[in-house]
C-alpha cells in the first residue's frame, strides 16, 4: 500500500502486552515466522477490544510505502481476537551502514538472530533457546507508562492479509518511526527467501505496492 496522505482522527492509544516467550524461528517456504504460544503469548488492545498475538513474522522490502520511502524490511506482528478477526501491527527497518555503525538496540538484536538463526530448509524450524518479548520490535515508538506499554502514534486502516489466500477485513496499524537493524542480516534475508521453492532466486518476498484506491487512512499522533 503506497500510503501519501493521512487523516488526523481522535483515537485510543495501542497497548501492547507481550511477554518473553522462546523465540521459535520457522521458515515457512515464504516468510521467516516466529509462532507465539496459544496460551500467554501477548495481545493488543485498542479501548476496550483486545486480540492475542499468534505470530509474528518479516518481510524484505516493505509491503508498505510511507510517503515515498520504502523500507528494507517489514516486520508483521499478526494478532486475532476472540471472534476470529485479525489485526496486524507493522513495523518498519532499515539496513544500517557501514557495519560499523549498526544498531546496539534490542530491536536490531531480536532481528538479528531471528534471521542469522533461521533455518535454511523450508518446512524446518529451530528453537534458538532464548526467550524474547516481540515488544523490542516497537523500537522508541512504545512508551513504558507505568508497567504499561503504550503506542501512542500510529497509521490506521481497514484492508488485507499480503499473503494468499488475501483475506480481507483485517485491521491494519503501522508503526511510521524506522527501527534500524544491521546490514548483514538483510542480506541473509535475502538469500534465503531466494532459496524459497518456486521463488526461482528472486529474492524479495513482499506483495506488490496495492493502490490504496477508496481508503482513508487515519493517523493518530504526530
Amino acid at each position: 500500500m503506497a500510503i501519501t496522505a493521512t487523516q488526523r482522527a481522535d483515537l485510543p492509544a495501542l497497548h501492547v502486552d507481550y511477554p518473553r516467550t522462546p523465540l521459535v524461528v520457522q521458515n515457512t517456504g515464504h516468510v521467516l515466522e516466529v509462532p507465539q504460544r496459544s496460551n500467554g503469548g501477548g495481545a493488543l488492545r485498542i479501548g476496550d477490544h483486545a486480540y492475542r498475538l499468534v505470530q509474528w513474522h518479516i518481510h524484505a522490502p516493505s509491503e508498505h510505502i510511507l510517503h515515498g520511502h520504502q523500507a528494507d524490511l517489514e516486520i508483521h506482528l499478526v494478532h486475532q481476537d476472540e471472534q476470529g478477526q485479525t489485526s496486524v501491527l507493522a513495523v518498519f527497518a532499515d539496513a544500517v551502514v557501514p557495519a560499523s555503525a549498526a544498531p546496539q538496540t534490542p530491536a536490531a538484536d531480536l532481528l538479528h538472530t531471528t534471521v542469522q538463526g533461521a533455518p535454511d530448509t523450508a518446512g524446518e524450524q529451530i528453537d534458538l533457546h532464548r526467550n524474547v518479548s516481540a515488544v523490542v520490535l516497537l523500537g522508541a515508538a512504545v512508551e513504558d507508562r507505568g508497567g504499561d506499554r503504550v503506542v501512542s502514534g500510529y497509521l490506521t486502516y481497514t484492508g488485507s492479509l499480503t499473503m494468499p489466500p488475501c483475506t480481507g477485513g483485517v485491521r491494519w496499524f503501522l508503526v511510521p518511526e524506522l527501527i534500524g537493524v544491521d546490514a548483514a542480516a538483510v542480506q541473509r534475508l535475502h538469500a534465503l527467501i531466494a532459496s524459497f521453492p518456486g521463488y526461482d532466486g528472486y529474492p524479495d518476498n513482499n506483495r506488490p505496492v496495492q493502490p490504496l484506491g477508496s481508503r482513508t487512512v487515519e493517523q493518530r499522533g504526530n
